[in-house]
């Protein structure tokens, strides 16, 4: 039997993959990270980069990616991004990530619902 782990942050997103599971050869494990964040280290030394994720017998597959593990990370723990300048509400920031919006202070509000 196969082990499956299917990690995600509470919301319904991607979920819809497991429909195709078939769970008499599948041992799944469903992983609310934001109700356990205690897993987030073991997300990391299995190679989840971004939520939500499958992991089937130690391979990684990303499902619709919504979150990136290293902005959940920040919203777990306020040191990240302590030594990022500080940048004036009403200066626009050029991000290619998340992460970076997190780092940069400017994600607040609707930015951030997902997580």
């Amino acid at each position: 039997m196969k082990r499956a782990t299917f990690f995600h942050l509470g919301d319904a997103t991607g979920q819809d993959l497991l429909t195709f599971l078939d769970l008499r050869l599948v041992d799944l494990e469903l992983v609310d990270l934001s109700a356990n964040p205690d897993r987030v280290d073991e997300c990391r030394l299995l190679g989840v980069q971004s939520l939500p994720a499958l992991v089937v017998d130690g391979e990684v597959f990303h499902v619709n990616p919504t979150a990136s593990l290293h902005v959940l990370e920040a919203m777990l723990n306020p040191q990240v991004g302590q030594n990022v300048p500080e940048i004036p509400d009403d200066e626009p920031v050029e991000a290619t990530s998340d992460l970076e919006l997190v780092e940069a202070g400017q994600c607040r509000g609707s930015d951030c619902d997902y997580l």
